[in-house]
């Protein structure tokens, strides 16, 4: 890594410290900017969290990431107590459970577990960070999403320098938070109202988001940052036998990448098969057992078992690439909150970036991308006919290669290049001494 340069001197490297309470291995938004940043010629490092499968130390991109523990021996005899508590709900004999197996109806021994498990690893990663913090000092401290910002506000407040807080998606919004109590949910609210008006930047993935934070707080208007992958050649749209295995040479492919999880439209998106024809539905990403189970099963009731496809998660590296042999990408993600309704999710990216036309929900940011560069349509995404109506509007024969070549001209300018600037331009604005 070259270190910048200043008057024909060597300048000491300015140290960005990142805190992200996530294992760290498939975070592309913070792998963008800390190799980005590591590249300009800042010293990175990277506190996420260890998990059974990480390692504690690894340098990759130009930076380095440091892993911090968050199972103290409390927590791992609470995961124990929680597992038996699982095995008994399965057998019906929790109490407060329903059959079938399901304690959600009120807080049980269960429930409380899992929040006291939750708040224990929290502050065990906290106290890590702290402790890594202090032995390695940074000008800037990036906080990535909400549950790092109280743990980088504490390092500047301890040792100085300067926090960019960087909200992922409206955390106080996600459907995750559910189980949370009220307490819970008022203490975040309150951290988030008080530390990101001591923010000295912010940044976030859409204006929708940024004009939120804005009015929430009084704050100026955040940085948008847009999760677009980096500029790549195009890859070609051969058939890939993955998506084709078993369908019939005539038959379209409509492509869903990501996370296999509720609240995303998988069931309204199955359902939408019954309205096509020589169409199949093709799901690529990790799943839950017993969810991919139902879908299956739905499929089934609905008798379109022959054009729905489950392939399991591939490669990051190869998302491009199996994308582009599909016909369209489908995100039909639901109105189950604010944080769902103003998102602006990666996959959307990632089908331009193959060349890929899209349909995606009638939301304003899915709008902002799909109508301005004439990529897709959008449709109601609780409204199955709607989402098979919109899907065939897009492979009418008339207008699909148009929509191809759209895509191909949109991810020239929506790509991680054309981002990266704004990136650095707010870390050489954090350098300046306030």
């Amino acid at each position: 890594m070259e270190r910048r340069r200043g008057g024909g001197a060597e300048l000491p490297q300015p140290k960005i410290c990142m805190f992200v309470y996530n294992a760290f291995v498939h975070d592309a938004r913070v792998l963008r900017q800390a190799s980005t940043l590591a590249g300009a010629g800042y010293d990175v490092r990277v506190l996420a969290a260890l998990d059974s499968t990480g390692q504690a130390f690894e340098r990759r991109g130009g930076f380095r990431t440091i892993r911090v523990d968050r199972d103290p021996r409390s927590s791992r005899a609470i995961r124990k107590a929680l597992a038996l508590l699982r095995r008994r709900r399965r057998g019906g004999d929790l109490p407060g459970a329903r059959p079938g197996g399901s304690s959600e109806g009120r807080p049980g021994p269960y429930r409380w577990g899992t929040r006291l498990h939750s708040a224990l690893g929290w502050l065990r990663f906290a106290r890590g960070c702290a402790r890594a913090a202090r032995a390695e000092p940074a000008q800037v401290w990036v906080a990535h999403d909400l549950n790092t910002l109280p743990i980088a506000w504490s390092a500047k407040r301890r040792l100085g320098g300067r926090v960019l807080y960087d909200s992922h998606e409206l955390f106080l919004e996600r459907d995750t938070l559910a189980p949370e109590t009220r307490l819970a949910r008022w203490r975040w609210r309150a951290i988030e109202s008080l530390l990101t008006r001591r923010a000295d930047r912010v940044m976030t993935v859409n204006g929708s988001i940024a004009g939120e934070l804005s009015r929430r707080y009084g704050i100026a208007r955040p940085t948008v940052l847009l999760n677009a992958p980096a500029r790549r050649s195009q890859p070609s749209a051969r058939r890939d036998a993955r998506l084709r295995a078993g369908l019939a040479p005539e038959t379209r492919v409509a492509l869903f990448v990501g996370g296999l999880r509720r609240n995303r439209g998988l069931e309204n998106l199955i359902e939408a098969a019954a309205h096509l024809e020589r169409c199949a539905i093709v799901f690529v990403g990790p799943g839950e057992p017993t969810y991919v189970a139902s879908l299956e099963a739905l499929a089934a009731a609905n008798g379109v078992s022959g054009r729905i496809r489950f392939l399991g998660p591939v490669p990051p590296e190869a998302v491009t690439s199996v994308a582009a042999a599909a016909d369209l990408g489908v995100v039909p993600t639901e109105n189950v909150g604010l944080n769902h309704y103003y998102s602006l999710p990666n996959k959307l990216f990632e089908y331009i970036a193959a060349g890929l036309p899209i349909v995606g929900s009638r939301f304003p940011e899915f709008e902002a991308v799909i109508e301005r560069h004439r990529v897709g349509r959008t449709c109601d995404p609780a409204d199955p006919a709607d989402i098979a109506a919109a899907i065939e509007y897009v492979l009418d024969p008339d207008r699909h290669e148009a929509l191809r070549q759209n895509a191909r001209a949109a991810a020239e300018v929506l790509n991680w290049e054309a981002e990266a600037p704004k990136l650095l331009r707010v870390l050489r604005e954090l350098e300046t001494p306030p």
